[in-house]
């Protein structure tokens, strides 16, 4: 008799123990719902204005938002606004020059086609900012990753150039998972008053509070029927 509870004992310990895997691995992909746009500007755990960096070419990777974050960038500059063609240190978007939302600079990959890539020292949920690009060209296109470096999804921002001078526009964006790096592609894309959201601590799942739950209810039934 003894020998039946230890193997029914066991055999339920293993269906225990694949249950905590199965909810550990699966509880991520099953809150995947992807990338959902953010309409309106929001504050934000940290802000990065551009304005404590020099306006020349910035390495890369450059360490941003105090040290949340690090950008790196095909042929970075750090830009000054321009309210006339061809100011010093200014940008084209155009027929126009980029400006700044706060401040007086911005940041940009100032290759046609180029790329950045956006790290982040703790996983965000919410990232944005006002941005730009060179006029006649092709959206630009955002992509989110999370900690395996698994894609959670894509977006586009198409910049329509508000009153025709070079404002920047808002666009922001929230992530159902955690996000750990952004890439972005397109023609000489500007940014500036980049903020993020960092994932609140701790973050608790709701499967497995449902899988600590059902753990519980069975360990309860297995006492109640020993005899």
């Amino acid at each position: 008799m003894n020998r039946f509870f230890k193997t029914r004992d066991a055999t339920r310990s293993s269906l225990i123990t694949l249950l905590i895997v199965v909810l550990a691995t699966t509880w991520p992909h099953a809150l995947r719902a992807g990338i959902t746009s953010i309409d309106n500007p929001f504050s934000g755990n940290a802000l990065e204005t551009w304005e404590e960096f020099p306006a020349e070419y910035a390495s890369s990777p450059l360490t941003i938002f105090g040290g949340e974050a690090t950008i790196s960038g095909d042929n970075p500059f750090i830009w000054t606004t321009g309210y006339s063609l061809l100011s010093p240190g200014g940008l084209g978007l155009g027929p126009f020059d980029a400006r700044a939302f706060d401040g007086a600079q911005g940041y940009v990959t100032s290759f046609s086609g180029g790329s950045a890539q956006i790290v982040f020292a703790s996983p965000v949920t919410d990232f944005g900012g006002y941005w730009g690009y060179a006029v006649g060209y092709p959206a630009a296109v955002f992509s989110f990753f999370d900690s395996q470096g698994s894609l959670i999804g894509t977006e586009d921002f198409a910049y329509s150039s508000p009153n025709n001078n070079g404002t920047l526009e808002w666009q922001g964006w929230h992530s159902s998972v955690p996000v750990h790096s952004i890439s972005y592609t397109g023609y000489w894309v500007a940014d500036d008053s980049l903020r993020l959201t960092v994932v609140p601590e701790p973050l608790t799942s709701p499967w497995l509070i449902g899988g600590l739950l059902v753990i519980s209810t069975m360990a309860r039934k297995r006492v109640g029927k020993r005899p």
